[in-house]
């Protein structure tokens, strides 16, 4: 099966496991929030996997990347900017999914696990970043994160910044792709070069949402949004807000 392999104790590893799986998945859906970022910021991903995946030798793992690769390419041809069609929950929710159980797949034989395992946290660090920012923006203004919409993303404050949505998404690529680079080269790195690194993104992540969250979200005073798609984390809340 799919499952986290990184403490001695098997129940640690299943609860991390599920954590991962359901926060990534979450965190997919929280992302879909302008057109092409979802897709984009997962093709980016898949694109990773499969490189790290030739590089190690896992060729099935590889085959299930390049299949998630060669689907979102074909997707974001018609969901960029102004988008002619759109995934839904059903489509980030499986994104997520997805790149979850590949990132947990993924084995570096050359390294030891006591590295490697930030290599899928990296991978999408866009997502863990923007899904970190929102909860703290909703907690910091007492709504619940987690069923409440709004246009508080990294997106929607790139926008209030000056950028048009295409350039904001562009930007959240190029970012994406940043984190992939560096989690590409800690397959290979040492266990002082890898939590370096860690330290380093863990830093840059920190500063980037605290300047963000000073940024206003343009969510109207009770908690509501007049956004474009609003969106709820149905993994977890357990129902879907009509619109979203």
């Amino acid at each position: 099966g799919v499952q986290v392999l990184l403490f001695a104790q098997p129940i640690l590893n299943v609860l991390l496991t599920i954590v991962w799986v359901v926060g990534i998945t979450n965190a997919l859906n929280l992302l879909d929030n302008m057109d092409g970022l979802a897709g984009g910021i997962a093709t980016v991903a898949a694109a990773f996997y499969l490189l790290m995946a030739a590089m190690s030798g896992q060729y099935l793992v590889g085959l299930l990347a390049v299949a998630l690769l060669g689907a979102c390419l074909g997707f974001l041809l018609y969901n960029l900017n102004p988008a002619t069609i759109f995934m839904g929950d059903a489509g980030s929710l499986f994104l997520g999914f997805v790149l979850a159980a590949v990132g947990i797949k993924l084995r570096f034989p050359s390294n030891v696990t006591f590295v490697t395992w930030m290599v899928p946290v990296m991978v999408l660090g866009l997502p863990i970043a923007d899904t970190t920012l929102v909860f703290i923006s909703r907690l910091r203004r007492g709504l619940n994160p987690l069923t409440t919409p709004g246009r508080d993303h990294i997106s929607h404050r790139l926008v209030r910044l000056g950028l048009t949505p295409r350039e904001a998404v562009l930007t959240l690529y190029l970012a994406g792709g940043a984190c992939g680079l560096v989690a590409t080269y800690v397959t290979q790195a040492s266990v002082a070069e890898g939590y370096g690194l860690l330290g380093l993104v863990l830093a840059a992540g920190g500063y980037a949402i605290y300047r963000l969250e000073q940024v206003p979200s343009g969510d109207t005073p009770g908690g509501g949004a007049p956004a474009e798609r609003q969106e709820v984390a149905p993994a977890t809340a357990g129902f879907h807000r009509p619109g979203g």
